[in-house]
């Protein structure tokens, strides 16, 4: 079996006998990553995924139509903008959390090399 199919189960890592606390760690973000990855893959991440995604293109398109020359317009364009900040971030966060299950999965097989 191989260190990915292993990331799949989320029961594995009590089972796991670890060198260190550092192949530890990096079992744990490996395994974060591929969490993350299947969440995203599932219904209910397809569909936060695509919203978070409608929900920025909706503020830029938005955005585009404020003239931001009065306060009023000012603060209208500040929350657009909060509200597509917010969708960004949980899509880099869900990009971030792969990432570095990625990275770490490499480290953990160079380190059991």
């Amino acid at each position: 079996m191989t260190t990915k199919q292993n990331l799949q189960d989320s029961e594995i890592i009590n089972s796991v006998e670890f060198v260190d606390q550092r192949e530890r760690l990096f079992f744990a973000k490996a395994q974060l990553g591929e969490q993350a990855r299947s969440f995203l893959r599932s219904p209910i991440g397809r569909y936060l995924h695509g919203r978070a995604k409608e929900l920025a293109d909706e503020a830029r398109e938005e955005a585009l139509d404020i003239h931001p020359w009065t306060p009023f317009t000012r603060r209208k364009l500040a929350k657009v903008r909060e509200k597509s900040a917010h969708a960004s971030h949980f899509i880099s966060w869900c990009a971030d959390i792969i990432t570095e299950g990625d990275q770490a999965l490499t480290q953990l097989e160079e380190y059991r090399e």
